[in-house]
């Protein structure tokens, strides 16, 4: 957006931990979280692709875990 004729970007504060320092402090995933994270990783790549997006750069180090439930957000689309 733009104010008194200074450009800026606003985004989300996230709270959590990226996925690589996540499975570095705690060890690997089990199955189930793996799961969990492909899919919600891949339902959020659809609805980008929906949008005319493309990443690029997937990797553990942009997938967020969001606390406190662990939910993902993809990250660094730049």
């Amino acid at each position: 957006d733009e104010r008194a004729g200074v450009p800026y970007i606003a985004m989300q504060f996230l709270q959590g931990t990226p996925l690589d320092a996540y499975v570095k402090k705690h060890g690997a995933l089990n199955p189930a979280q793996v799961l969990r994270v492909a899919r919600e990783t891949a339902a959020g790549l659809a609805a980008a692709h929906a949008a005319g997006l493309i990443h690029r750069d997937i990797k553990p180090g942009n997938l967020w875990l969001e606390a406190p439930n662990g939910r993902v957000k993809i990250l660094d689309f730049g």
